[in-house]
């Protein structure tokens, strides 16, 4: 047997500590830029690829016009997905780094004169680099809602943690 194979077939459930999942989970944000959000309205779901940035636990998303945001305004449960890179060979010792997380939560749209709307386009999204890169003025805030999700549960994955007795999936809940 390989050694992940040895890991799964142990079933490990031993879980981190809240302050442990939370240190591993708001650093894994800051790794990954992107994330799949779902929303739904009238039992329709919509899942859109974008970038998201975080202040600790919470998500912060530009939300340009569409059907995500649509859907928020009459619908704020959401969920998103966010994954780390892996070589798709699971032989040797790939399976090591593959980190993933399924949040669950409520999406609340900031409005555009909203004082955390601008707080979140300037500190935390840096709205200027990608305007700049547009060539478009800098000296006037981006227009536009910043969507904020607020975590209520999450599943944490890092499969290395098997490695130190710990189950891959971690359940982080608010």
């Amino acid at each position: 047997m390989t050694e992940f194979g040895d890991m799964v077939s142990k079933k490990l459930t031993k879980q981190l500590s809240k302050e442990e999942k939370e240190e591993r989970i708001s650093t894994f944000f800051k790794e990954q830029a992107m994330c799949t959000i779902a929303t739904s309205n009238n039992d329709v779901t919509r899942a859109t690829p974008l970038e998201c940035f975080a202040e600790g636990m919470t998500l912060y998303i530009s939300a340009d016009p569409g059907k995500k945001v649509e859907n928020v305004k009459v619908n704020q449960n959401v969920a998103i997905a966010m994954c780390n890179q892996i070589h798709p060979d699971w032989s040797g010792d790939n399976w090591k780094t593959h980190k993933s997380i399924q949040l669950e939560g409520k999406a609340t749209l900031l409005e555009q004169d909203d004082p955390e709307n601008l707080r979140a386009k300037k500190e935390i999204i840096k709205s200027d680099a990608f305007v700049s890169a547009l060539g478009w003025d800098t000296s006037q805030p981006r227009k536009g809602w910043v969507m904020k999700v607020e975590p209520t549960r999450i599943e944490y994955f890092e499969m290395a943690l098997m490695l130190k007795g710990y189950a891959g999936k971690q359940i982080w809940e608010a």
